[in-house]
């Protein structure tokens, strides 16, 4: 839902401007523009008064959510950044993914690599231990 009461006024004091400003402009009270920052609504007439007297598009937030409405309703409403955006996104998830897929191959590839090394200590341990006990009884037999 917008708010729009809530955006007119954020945007007044963005600018620095006040509702008594904003009041002159499109001819109501203070009293009357104050109350239109606690409406969720306003009529439209007044609020393309009230953008024509900001220079600020005020319906856009209506036809964003109506878009955002649609799409979450009809994801085929999607308009043509979005769509594109939308697709990039995927694309993205789909290299991460493959991404992903080649840092698990990697790692088990590292994983077998380090098994194999392990191996390897053993033997070299085993063959100096078995080298050593040759010497000895070598030595031993002199």
């Amino acid at each position: 839902m917008v708010k729009i009461g809530v955006i007119i006024k954020e945007k007044l004091e963005e600018r620095g401007q006040s509702g008594k400003w904003l009041a002159q402009k499109v001819v109501m009270t203070k009293q009357n523009m104050y109350n239109i920052f606690n409406r969720n609504s306003v009529n439209s007439d007044l609020l393309y008064n009230i953008c024509k007297a900001m220079n600020y598009d005020f319906f856009k937030f209506y036809s964003d959510a109506l878009a955002v409405e649609n799409i979450k309703n009809d994801p085929e409403a999607e308009s043509g950044p979005i769509k594109e955006l939308r697709s990039e996104i995927i694309s993205l998830q789909n290299e991460s993914s493959a991404q992903i897929e080649k840092i698990n191959q990697l790692n088990t590839r590292i994983n077998d690599l380090n098994e194999i090394i392990a191996s390897k200590d053993k033997l070299n341990k085993f063959y100096e231990e078995a080298l050593n006990n040759c010497k000895e009884k070598l030595n031993q037999a002199s």
